[in-house]
């Protein structure tokens, strides 16, 4: 599946409203573009949400899409935020990957998001996926 490299889903404190200062930095390179949605469960960590990837298509994470104004800037930033080393997946936090995405209207987008990549026992699940 491929994604157009400027697309981003945000579902945690990256997402407007959120009030966190790197919601500022994203919102200055990069353009709201719609709510969306994706297949996927949120869990609470205590300091962030964690998605990871669900089989069952109710299962739903609602967040955002935004669209970078320059990825070859925006993405290095973006990883390190997000604890995310492309050359060491074993090591990395969160690991970005494309999925599709819903947006309002009934429209399908390929986007890139971040999935958390650590066990989920003994974290409490956010049933709502929305992160507030």
């Amino acid at each position: 599946m491929n994604a157009e490299p400027r697309l981003l889903f945000v579902y945690g404190t990256l997402r407007r409203g959120a009030g966190h200062p790197m919601h500022d930095l994203l919102s200055r390179r990069a353009a709201f573009v719609s709510p969306a949605s994706t297949a996927g469960r949120l869990y609470d960590t205590g300091r962030y949400p964690a998605a990871v990837p669900a089989e069952d298509e109710s299962d739903r994470i609602h967040g955002e899409v935004y669209e970078l104004d320059d990825p070859d800037e925006v993405w290095p930033w973006l990883d390190e935020y997000e604890g995310c080393f492309p050359a060491d997946a074993a090591d990395s936090l969160f690991l970005r990957r494309v999925v599709i995405v819903h947006i309002s209207g009934g429209r399908t987008l390929h986007a890139w998001m971040y999935w958390y990549n650590r066990p989920t026992t003994g974290l409490a699940r956010i049933a709502c996926g929305r992160c507030e």
